[in-house]
């Protein structure tokens, strides 16, 4: 939610303080889903750190995580999902278990 509020900030005033809280709170967003949906928020700040965070994203251990990585930074996906589909278990990217 913090980083939500921080982009609407950012979007009306580019107060760039917002991208330090941006930068505190996504560590601390443990929930994939919640990280994909302001993950595309991101690449707006257009700041080399938020970047460099999306490029560590880009190879998260979780499919849905590094993929939207990849889209957020404008790359293909062709990559991320010939790495996940290259494991051996590639079944339980999509399992709960």
């Amino acid at each position: 939610m913090k980083v939500n509020v921080a982009y609407a900030i950012y979007q009306v005033n580019y107060d760039r303080g917002m991208v330090d809280i941006v930068l505190a709170e996504l560590p601390k967003i443990g929930s994939e889903y919640s990280l994909i949906d302001v993950m595309h928020l991101l690449p707006n700040f257009q700041d080399p750190r938020v970047t460099e965070l999306l490029r560590v994203y880009r190879h998260d251990k979780r499919y849905l995580v590094a993929y939207n990585a990849a889209r957020a930074l404008g790359e293909s996906t062709d990559k991320v999902v010939r790495d996940f589909l290259g494991r051996k278990a590639w079944w339980k990217i999509f399992s709960k278990d």
